[in-house]
């Protein structure tokens, strides 16, 4: 008997798997403290919600696509869906249903693997770049050898910011070969000068985004595609009717439209995330390796017995990291924030970090 795994890639693993470290570790569920996602530890404050959301389909979510139009500073409407994940997953279909064909798509060899994997699945052509090396995107497309490009930005896990202008010169070449530019913008919220979600009017540029991050939200599972009509129409046939939740629908609305928690949370996380980077650089472990720091979380790149050393210890401690492979010789440790204003679990990860 065939199994699934023997004709499908095999899906990435990802953070926040506390089940399995659970079971790994012997430590209960709840006495986990979780720094291996990129979610901010002072979430948006969900306030009571109307019970009769729960007793009937979602039709129309007008309000939260204006609110997320406004929000982002977009053209047009985008389209709402049960977070970002859901249209990394439909893109590459949709894409094979345009073009009936295999596209070449390039994707950063370090980053979100979810991207490749779903491009992989759906039998496309999977191309690499370096991500700390904007030169291996502009080799790519001066020899005109892509259909898509996939650029996550802010990056994670390296932290890495691409400037506006860049990303569009590099729509403008996708564009003349009716190319894709797919942005995600999952981490961009701290640093909104660097979105482009203004310019999804062009052809072929696809913004990405979700509540996940930033406002703290992965629960409620809620994200956007700003994109053209002639990329959005099919998008929106293929996710189907009903994607988003009704309670989600008016918890999202409401934190989009909230200016000003977003305007003191981003001057909250500067404070929160200098702290978190004092704490770490401490260490000398992380003082003497490269530190790479984004608004939502920290990296240091180690060597690989080092780094896999210090996620065991950690976890021994109920202390849950993301290790993530660089290449044969190194990793990236990547530390989500833990709030300082959090007393009890402040001095649990301070006593954690100075046991190593």
């Amino acid at each position: 008997m065939i199994t699934p795994n023997e004709l499908l890639p095999i899906p990435p693993a990802h953070g926040a798997d506390l089940a399995a470290a659970s079971q790994r570790y012997g430590i209960a569920l709840s006495d986990w403290l979780d720094v291996s996602t990129g979610i901010n530890p002072r979430a948006y404050p969900v306030g009571a919600i109307d019970p009769a959301l729960f007793q009937h389909l979602p039709f129309g979510d007008d309000e939260l696509r204006s609110a997320a139009k406004n929000y982002c500073v977009a053209p047009a409407l985008p389209i709402a869906a049960a977070g970002s994940q859901t249209l990394i997953q439909w893109l590459p279909l949709v894409k094979a249903q345009l073009t009936k064909r295999q596209c070449r798509v390039a994707v950063p060899s370090i980053g979100y693997s979810e991207h490749e994997f779903r491009w992989r699945w759906a039998g496309h052509e999977i191309i690499y770049y370096d991500p700390r090396d904007s030169r291996s995107i502009d080799k790519l497309l001066d020899e005109r050898s892509i259909d898509v490009l996939v650029v996550i930005n802010a990056h994670n896990p390296l932290g890495s910011l691409i400037s506006a202008e860049q990303l569009l010169t590099w729509q403008q070449q996708l564009e003349k070969n009716d190319g894709w530019l797919i942005i995600d913008e999952a981490f961009i919220d701290a640093t909104p000068e660097y979105s482009v979600a203004a310019h999804t009017q062009r052809a072929g540029l696809i913004v990405l985004r979700s509540l996940g991050k930033f406002f703290g939200l992965a629960g409620v599972r809620c994200g956007f595609a700003f994109a053209c009509d002639e990329i959005l129409a099919p998008l929106q046939i293929a996710i189907g009717p009903w994607n988003v939740a009704g309670p989600t629908i008016a918890i999202a609305t409401q934190a989009l439209r909230d200016n000003s928690w977003q305007q003191t949370m981003r001057i909250d996380l500067k404070t929160i995330s200098a702290e978190n980077v004092a704490l770490l650089q401490q260490k000398n472990w992380a003082a003497n390796n490269p530190f790479l720091r984004n608004a939502l979380f920290n990296s240091i790149e180690l060597p690989v017995v080092q780094a896999a050393q210090i996620e065991n210890k950690l976890a021994q401690r109920g202390i849950r990291v993301r290790r993530i492979e660089i290449n044969a010789g190194f990793n990236l440790l990547r530390f989500g924030l833990v709030d300082p204003s959090q007393s009890d679990t402040w001095r649990r990860y301070k006593q954690a970090l100075n046991n190593l």
